[in-house]
């Protein structure tokens, strides 16, 4: 579940906009405020950069809601802090069969299975562990019948 509180996001920016804003005389450059729709989708940074809300920007600061800090503490560090959002689908072709000869028949849930667990190994062998990566497989469809093994998942 994503509770970060979309309703605790735009208070933040709303309160920095007026923060900000009584101290405008003391600031040099420009302000730019930006509040990110769709974040859970993977899909606003990138329509937002494509529509050019970037542009000549030099520095950017990000805010997000972490549950785990106490109130009143905020956490600060330089880089990127949250994970992007990517979307994929695999359908994985088998041949169906009684469950009792498994020999004669092509298990996609075994297949599913075997592929799981080789997509978890992506990020702990394939890139430098101080890279910051996940990789979730957080749904799975598989057969309906209870003796027989299914045709995809």
């Amino acid at each position: 579940m994503h509770a970060c509180g979309h309703d605790v996001h735009t208070a933040m920016l709303l309160g920095a906009a007026k923060l900000l804003h009584e101290r405008k005389d003391q600031l040099k450059g420009t302000v730019r405020l930006l509040f990110q729709p769709a974040e859970e989708g993977g899909a606003g940074a990138s329509h937002m950069i494509k529509a050019g809300v970037l542009d000549g920007v030099e520095a950017i600061f990000a805010m997000h809601v972490d549950y785990r800090m106490p109130t009143g503490i905020i956490a600060a560090h330089g880089g990127p802090t949250q994970a992007a959002v990517c979307f994929y689908i695999v359908r994985i072709e088998g041949k169906t069969g009684k469950a009792v000869t498994p020999h004669l028949n092509v298990d996609p849930i075994v297949t599913a299975a075997f592929t799981i667990l080789s997509l978890q190994q992506l990020t702990s062998r394939e890139d430098d562990p101080l890279h910051s990566q996940v990789l979730s497989v957080t749904y799975i469809k598989g057969g309906k019948s209870i003796d027989a093994t299914t045709s995809s998942c």
